[in-house]
């Protein structure tokens, strides 16, 4: 459990922390982010998470997953949002290839009025990407807005570095100018190229030579389909000011309604089998004996996870009060001879060492304490307090 929560299987694991698929008291699906030690003991990154958590709270919209419950204060921090049943873009991108036409609109129509609506709010998300973005039956949603920026801060403060994931980062990002609203805009830009299978400034391999064609090149968008190409180039403008606003974007590309066949059929059988297994994780009953971990695309706590499709799961076993009897025995033996046969063997080394019974004897009183420890296994073993 975390606060009301109840864990039901792990998501993924990030650079701020874990994320776990979750149930609400009320049998809602959650995402429950719980932060990592290390930035748990760091007092800028709890007052900054503190304020950016505040903030998150005032985002709606249909495109985004809002806030649902959060602790800064807590041992661990921990933050719930809603889950959103879907692979991340940028395992999509992988799996299936570029996307077409009409499903870059609707993706970046959505994302689009995401960035909008976090805008009004006040937040300025600054780690756009495809691994923050869900693709979900009925369009997509945006994740970890003002989180990453919250532990971004606090990277900035220790080795001042710059906020951000370099592939789509905009200019001033990079040069470490006055950030504003437009550079989710940049972001959005070659969040939807990456989506079309378009490298606008060419290969990330060389950070450094990348980085500098994205200040001072102009981006190559010929294999754009031409009617996205001028909107799109328009996001990936040098100059903050000259890029649109999220507004013009909505009336650019909302041409088309997300609905059920936005997605091509390979997305959409991804999305039916994440859908399914979250279905079938909540319908468990609380004190079922085996948990379903979903090892999924599902992005949390900004940052790479390792990942895969919903359908691979793996199995967590937990002894149970009054279960697994043939456990308690084998246990309990095991545990026994090991707690008689160490000793003796102890006592046999002290005695040849020393050429001393004495000295064995010593060994040979060590047996209590094991058989002690043996019995403290067994007790919490029955009492379900272990598990593997």
């Amino acid at each position: 459990m975390v606060g009301k929560y109840r864990l039901l299987g792990r998501l993924g694991e990030g650079g701020m922390g874990k994320v776990f698929f979750g149930r609400s008291p009320g049998g809602r699906a959650v995402a429950v982010k719980v932060i990592k030690a290390d930035l748990a003991t760091d007092s800028t990154f709890r007052r900054r998470f503190t304020q950016e958590i505040e903030t998150a709270r005032k985002v709606s919209g249909i495109f985004t997953a809002p806030v649902v419950e959060a602790d800064p204060q807590g041992d661990p921090p921990w933050l719930v949002t809603a889950y959103v049943p879907g692979p991340a873009l940028d395992t999509v991108i992988a799996d299936q290839g570029a996307l077409p036409e009409h499903t870059l609109r609707i993706l970046g129509s959505g994302l689009a009025e995401a960035i909008q609506s976090i805008h009004l709010a006040g937040v300025v998300h600054r780690d756009l990407k495809p691994a923050n973005i869900i693709l979900a039956d009925d369009g997509p949603r945006l994740i970890d807005f003002g989180i990453a920026r919250a532990a971004g801060v606090t990277t900035l403060t220790q080795t001042g570095g710059t906020v951000g994931t370099p592939a789509f980062m905009a200019p001033e990002q990079i040069r470490g100018g006055p950030i504003t609203h437009k550079v989710d805009v940049f972001a959005l830009g070659m969040v939807l190229c990456h989506a079309a299978g378009v490298h606008p400034f060419g290969e990330t391999r060389f950070a450094q030579a990348f980085l500098y064609r994205v200040v001072n090149e102009l981006p190559e968008l010929h294999a754009l389909p031409p009617s996205l190409r001028h909107l799109i180039e328009a996001c990936l403008e040098k100059e903050p000011s000259r890029r649109p606003e999220p507004s013009d974007l909505i009336l650019g590309l909302a041409d088309l309604e997300a609905g059920a066949d936005w997605l091509p059929a390979p997305v959409k059988t991804m999305v039916t089998r994440y859908e399914a297994s979250s279905s079938a994780l909540l319908r468990e009953p609380p004190e079922s004996p085996r948990r379903q971990v979903i090892v999924s695309n599902h992005r949390g706590v900004g940052a790479r996870e390792d990942s895969g499709p919903i359908t691979r799961v793996q199995r967590l076993h937990r002894i149970r009060p009054g279960s697994h009897p043939l456990v308690l025995v084998t246990v309990g033996i095991v545990l026994t001879l090991l707690s008689i046969t160490l000793p003796a063997l102890l006592a046999n080394l002290l005695v040849r060492l020393s050429g001393s019974i004495s000295m064995g004897f010593a060994g040979i009183a060590t047996i209590p304490v094991g058989l002690v420890i043996t019995f403290k296994v067994l007790a919490k073993l029955s009492a379900g307090d272990l598990r593997g």
